[in-house]
């Protein structure tokens, strides 16, 4: 009777536990449902966010590597796989300016307080002229940047020109980014709150924007918004050539997606295959 006993409660007590941990690994693998449910549509969310995309155009996110070594294989091998050629550094205005001028336009930024003239002043104006008559200008204000980075981009397209200028703050970070074209502020015809890093892909305008805290980029005067919180970007210096980095036909920049999040490669632009092209 005793051995009956301890085997029918033994036999309980296996059967009790074999329901717990049976209904333990159902919640389990219910969760893990949800979870991977939920990741499938924020990532799906992201992607629609992404479209539509310019035809034939093509977004990819990178993890930033520590690893110098490793970062210069993702950069050769992103660059081979789109055949995007080499990076473009004729940001500097002294090319840029040699340029406008050979089609008939000429960027002059001067200092207009001959005060303190040099590398400290403080207060200057950019004009355009073509054909010795000034067609556009901007009063740049008080600024501790130097004259030579507030007309850090210049484009002469087939039909307009197109600089992006810095006005407005005296520091660095209080200063408003613009792309004029033809005299136009595209911040003022799309309500940004900034718009930079003016590109020319085809021949036609490309460039980012901020508008309370969104970032996109505009393509041949279509806005496009991106699923950033923040799209980084340098107003000085050596960065200005590599943040954004520009190519023929795409664009590589730093990201965040989340304001917690550390930055992430991403490459922009159009490509089309060999296969596509035949």
């Amino acid at each position: 009777m005793k051995n009956t006993i301890s085997g029918s409660f033994s036999s309980r007590c296996f059967k009790k536990y074999h329901r717990l941990i049976f209904s333990r690994l159902f919640y389990v693998l219910l969760l893990i449902g949800i979870v991977t449910v939920s990741c499938s549509s924020a990532s799906e969310a992201r992607e629609e966010s992404y479209r539509p995309l310019p035809n034939n155009w093509v977004l990819e996110e990178f993890d930033i590597p520590q690893d110098h070594e490793i970062r210069s294989e993702i950069v050769a091998g992103t660059e081979e796989k789109y055949d995007m050629g080499y990076s473009l550094y004729e940001w500097l205005p002294s090319s840029v300016y040699e340029y406008f001028s050979e089609q008939g336009f000429v960027i002059n930024t001067y200092c207009i307080d001959e005060s303190s003239g040099g590398d400290s002043c403080r207060h200057s104006v950019t004009d355009v002229s073509s054909k010795d008559q000034i067609v556009y200008s901007v009063d740049h204000e008080e600024s501790a940047l130097h004259p030579y980075y507030l007309v850090p981009y210049v484009w002469l397209f087939d039909d307009y020109w197109s600089i992006e200028i810095r006005i407005g703050g005296y520091y660095e970070s209080e200063l408003i980014k613009d792309i004029i074209i033809d005299g136009n502020s595209m911040n003022e015809k799309y309500g940004f709150d900034n718009s930079f890093r003016l590109h020319s892909i085809n021949n036609l305008p490309f460039f980012f924007y901020e508008r309370s805290g969104s970032y996109g980029f505009v393509y041949d005067s279509i806005e496009y918004p991106l699923d950033y919180s923040e799209i980084w970007y340098a107003d000085c210096c050596a960065a200005i050539e590599s943040n954004p980095r520009r190519y023929e036909t795409f664009v590589w920049f730093d990201a965040k997606i989340d304001e917690s999040d550390d930055y992430i490669w991403v490459v922009l632009g159009e490509f089309i295959s060999s296969d596509e092209g035949n």
